[in-house]
């Protein structure tokens, strides 16, 4: 169950980045929409671009030129040797591993907020002191960029593939249960409280959706009188 939550809060995340991009394209139109989308989360892809950088660089993969400005296929890009399937499935989930990490130490940490269960009452306290708009701030901006590009999945597949066929023998063997049982309960644990930070997370998503709803409602109002 804490699995399945766990997929449903990371798909919300996806269905509330969607929203935002379809706003931003909205207000800004076609030709402004990458620079808008460029301005509001450069934090957010500094951090995206350099967690390619820092795992590449751990899996002894060599990296080359690092690009944090807008392109034509995305927002920024770095250069990363050809390597294995593994590890460059690794890389590629990077940005969505370190976001996750960064997302729970602002709510661990400076915000001290509660991840044991989903404290959603407590969400508008995270709006008092401009201290904590900037850590919000920081969680909007990281977890809208951390997802993984299409350059990203590409050996996704493979490493799918490899882990289908190595359950699937330790099945056959009866080893499963051995080997993932003793992992099993932590894994639940972790999962659960990233599915909280994920839930709290779209709540402060919304946040920052609402005024954008509002503004592109206004600007449709003035130029479709």
């Amino acid at each position: 169950m804490a699995f399945l939550f766990l997929i449903f809060s990371f798909l919300l995340l996806v269905f509330a980045r969607q929203i935002l991009l379809n706003l931003i394209w909205k207000i800004s139109g076609p030709n402004f929409a990458k620079t808008i989308y460029f301005l509001l989360f450069f934090p957010g892809i500094i951090i995206h671009e350099m967690s390619h950088f820092l795992v590449a660089t751990l899996l002894m993969v060599p990296t080359g030129e690092i690009s944090l400005f807008p392109e034509e296929k995305g927002m920024g890009s770095i250069q990363i040797a050809k390597t294995d399937p593994i590890r460059e499935a690794i890389i590629g989930l990077a940005p969505t591993i370190i976001g996750t990490t960064i997302i729970l130490s602002i709510f661990l940490i400076p915000l001290n907020f509660p991840l044991k269960t989903i404290g959603l009452q407590k969400i508008p306290l995270l709006l008092q002191g401009w201290q904590n708009l900037f850590w919000l701030y920081l969680i909007f901006v990281t977890t809208n960029t951390m997802f993984a590009s299409e350059s990203d999945r590409r050996s996704w597949l493979g490493l799918i593939a490899l882990i289908i066929i190595i359950a699937s023998l330790l099945y056959l063997f009866n080893l499963l249960s051995v080997v993932v049982g003793p992992f099993f309960y932590y894994a639940a644990i972790a999962a659960n409280f990233i599915s909280t930070a994920y839930i709290s997370t779209f709540f402060i998503n919304l946040i920052f959706i609402a005024p954008l709803f509002i503004f592109q409602l206004i600007i449709e109002k003035i130029t479709n009188p």
